[in-house]
């Protein structure tokens, strides 16, 4: 569990080396809270409607939002710009 764990942070521990020990860590938990959303989001509709099928619930919105998250998240590993302001974004 804790070799798993290890290889998750090292996995989401960004590279730049222009950010504080702080920037860092912080950037690597909004990378894990914003993938943990764009997965949960729509996972969260089925459940919805799962629990009141007459209920209006525009799925796009979910969907939108989480490829808006899914994307912050790819970004984040694609530009140091993004990287650097991660967490002011978010």
């Amino acid at each position: 569990m804790i070799h798993l764990l290890s290889i998750t942070a090292s996995v989401l521990h960004p590279d730049d080396p222009s950010l504080s020990e702080r920037e860092s860590v912080q950037v690597q938990q909004y990378r894990l809270s914003s993938l943990l959303a764009a997965v949960l989001l729509p996972v969260f509709g089925t459940l919805y409607s799962w629990a009141d099928p007459q209920a209006v619930d525009p799925a796009w919105i979910r969907l939108a939002l989480s490829g808006l998250l899914l994307g912050l998240f790819v970004g984040s590993y694609l530009s140091d710009r993004v990287c650097r302001n991660y967490v002011p974004l978010t």
